[in-house]
């Protein structure tokens, strides 16, 4: 007996032979997509995709940067060039776009001088490098409702991920190898949506002998179509011939939650951007893991992500000004408190004679003693062991973070700033501060925290 479908197609109830069941017809009645969706398709579907892309997005745009006008910091960018201004929402774009496409773009518009107006991001699928083997990179050419354009290099700051596949051009971004995951998420969704939105009754085949008449088939087709559609009639009888047999798809409604094959694939989502499940999941581990989680996403993700564009902003654009721009992660508390940790550390080490005192002060960033030290004594010798220095309050830990910021600075022939104070009590800050101006030499910075200190000792 040869047999025959019915099914739902978007012209309505059709009885359909076996052979010609095409693969779409499939995709209808189970509710999958036909087409493999793009990165920024799952970022609009996949919550565990939109939340990761924000995150990093939001971490980069958040970073303190530090702008350089030769040895001179610019304290307010947005006075000497407007065109800055919301550079940090620039850069949470970008970001974005380098998650997801793997490049970024930024329009450089001019005025009637030439002088630069404003920075716009320019949505990267509307974006073509154009590339030859004689000059390489030559221009962009932009495509917006069917219009093209040319940009020229001096009009655009494009930044590109690392082309591993090639010599030139953009490299595979963090979501698109994530998409494999990102669309197993996305059809376990699409899965249990379509069920409940069909009152949670699995897709049913009608299987008809084909010598059914034709008034009895559409007898059978509109009884299906009325009591097998919706949440009302998911509890409905049919009646139908006994030449008609079912076949139902799919596992039930309790078997959709798939945990494992979910967690598996939030994992694989947030190994490919580069942002630790601890702070996707707020339940995935201790405080401790948490900020070392944290640590272990800005230096690998977001720091790598910023200088990244920084460096295409400096090298095609800010450079043409005589300006430069770079990550000051050194303000943040997250890095104070680790260097405030690790200057603890050392000093404990120094005073079990584990490392000698130019090792703790090359460490901690100081210069070293004219007269240096040895780690541990011959045997038999009597050593003098210096006083252990008073235990590291917050304050003194956060004053020798500022010391040792400011010797960085003048080592590297940079002038001192102002420095982000979360512990050192206001007035003693506003008093150091004073004593740092007249500051020129390693001697004198050394001496103004010396007193410092002494003074944070004091109850």
């Amino acid at each position: 007996m040869t047999k025959r479908f019915i099914v739902a197609t978007a012209e309505g109830m059709k009885s359909i032979p076996l052979s010609a069941m095409t693969p779409e017809l499939w995709r209808s009645m189970t509710g999958s997509d036909a087409n493999a969706g793009t990165p920024a398709d799952y970022y609009r579907r996949v919550p565990w995709l939109y939340a990761g892309v924000n995150l990093i997005a939001r971490s980069v745009a958040s970073l303190p940067l530090r702008w350089t006008r030769g040895d001179d910091v610019i304290e307010d960018t947005t006075r000497l060039m407007p065109w800055l201004q919301s550079f940090g929402d620039l850069l949470d774009g970008l970001t974005g776009d380098l998650v997801l496409y793997g490049a970024a773009y930024v329009w450089l518009g001019r005025n009637a001088r030439g002088n630069p107006t404003q920075l716009r991001r320019l949505l990267p699928s509307t974006i073509t490098p154009k590339i030859n083997a004689t000059d390489g990179l030559t221009h962009f050419e932009r495509r917006v409702n069917g219009a093209l354009s040319t940009l020229a290099l001096e009009d655009v700051v494009y930044i590109w991920l690392p082309n591993r596949a090639g010599e030139i051009g953009p490299g595979v971004a963090p979501a698109q190898a994530a998409l494999s995951a990102s669309g197993a998420l996305a059809a376990i969704d699409s899965t249990a949506e379509n069920l409940f939105s069909n009152g949670a009754v699995r897709p049913t085949i009608a299987f008809i002998d084909d010598n059914m008449p034709d008034a009895e088939l559409e007898r059978v087709q509109s009884t299906i179509s009325r009591k097998l559609s919706g949440v009302k009639s998911a509890l409905g009888f049919v009646a139908v011939s006994k030449k008609v047999e079912f076949a139902t798809i799919g596992d039930p409604p309790d078997n959709l939650a798939m945990p494992e094959l979910t967690t598996t694939k939030r994992e694989d989502v947030a190994t490919a951007l580069g942002v630790p499940q601890t702070l996707l999941f707020s339940q995935a581990a201790n405080f401790a893991t948490s900020q070392q989680d944290t640590l272990n996403f800005y230096d690998m993700t977001v720091i790598p992500h910023a200088m990244r564009q920084l460096s295409a902003f400096n090298s095609q654009l800010f450079n043409r000004y005589g300006i430069a721009v770079e990550t000051a992660e050194d303000e943040l508390e997250l890095y104070q408190q680790m260097q405030g940790d690790q200057v603890q550390a050392l000093s404990v080490m120094h005073a079990q004679r584990v490392i000698t005192a130019n090792e703790f002060r090359d460490r901690a960033g100081f210069p070293p003693l004219a007269e240096p030290e040895a780690a541990q004594a011959p045997a038999g010798e009597t050593v003098t062991v210096e006083a252990l220095p008073e235990p590291d309050t917050p304050v003194r830990a956060e004053l020798r973070a500022w010391q040792r910021y400011q010797l960085k600075r003048l080592g590297n022939g940079k002038a001192g700033r102002p420095f982000h104070s979360e512990h050192v009590p206001p007035v003693l800050a506003a008093a150091l501060e004073g004593q740092l101006e007249g500051a020129t030499d390693a001697g004198a910075i050394k001496a103004a925290f010396e007193d410092a200190l002494i003074w944070a000792g004091y109850p």
